[in-house]
């Protein structure tokens, strides 16, 4: 499987109300999972995915099958999808026409972001996913950057253990998005392993100073508290592991 994400910025003080129009009560959920390309084959699977809040930031994870261009167009299409950015409009700092597939497509393509590395331990569907947002310092070497990301999340994250199942990293300008997939439930003790890891500490002492804002971590416990200031809240996420795809 392979996970993709898109962010984009809303404006401050409205994160409840955002919250609420992808609440399981207001959003309606997609009909199937099953993504098709644009002559209706079957080419791929939508296996679940993840929206995200932090300040100004919204952030959507997706963990498919196939090619992110039919994800895209799936989105576009969905009933769902189009309420909710109808109802999200006038909450962004950015204005976008979705009211089309083909300008949903475009702002898709233009919030996308760059995939800088990605390890899956154990190739499953989303159970729990836990995503952290930081902004990277306008003054550094985003190669420099991008090296640190693939040896901290791509490798020693996803070498930490536990109940660990996949990491990830994305970057869009100076917004830098690291997620952690994990077994259900498991969080706390995915957070430990990570913790107890001195190269994931040390890995974080040396990409901190590179962010905005992010003290290097002195030991474990500080690593584990600066990674909760950074976490992103999670507003929904959907699995097709646990059946809730509409039918």
């Amino acid at each position: 499987m392979t996970f993709a994400a898109i962010t984009y910025p809303v404006a401050l003080g409205h994160e409840e109300e955002i919250a609420d129009i992808f609440s399981r009560r207001n959003f309606k959920r997609a009909s199937s999972p099953i993504l098709r390309d644009a002559t209706g084959a079957r080419v791929g699977m939508l296996m679940g995915t993840g929206l995200f809040i932090r300040h100004d930031r919204m952030a959507r994870v997706i963990q498919f099958r196939g090619d992110v261009d039919d994800v895209a167009r799936h989105m576009a299409m969905q009933e769902g999808v189009q309420e909710a950015e109808r109802r999200l409009a006038p909450l962004l700092r950015e204005p976008r026409d979705t009211t089309t597939v083909e300008g949903f497509l475009a702002y898709f393509s233009r919030s996308l972001m760059r995939c800088v590395t990605q390890s899956i331990v154990d190739d499953q569907p989303i159970a729990g996913l836990y995503a952290t947002s930081a902004t990277l310092a306008e003054s550094d070497s985003t190669d420099e950057v991008d090296l640190l990301l693939k040896e901290l999340v791509g490798e020693q994250w996803a070498a930490a253990g536990g109940p660990i199942v996949a990491t990830a990293a994305f970057r869009h300008g100076s917004t830098v998005l690291r997620i952690v997939q994990y077994e259900d439930g498991a969080w706390e003790q995915a957070l430990a392993a990570l913790a107890a890891d001195p190269d994931v500490v040390a890995g974080e002492r040396r990409l901190a100073a590179h962010l905005v804002s992010t003290p290097a971590p002195a030991d474990g416990a500080a690593f584990a508290a600066a990674l909760r200031a950074s976490e992103m809240r999670c507003l929904s996420q959907l699995s097709i592991a646990g059946m809730r795809f509409a039918k």
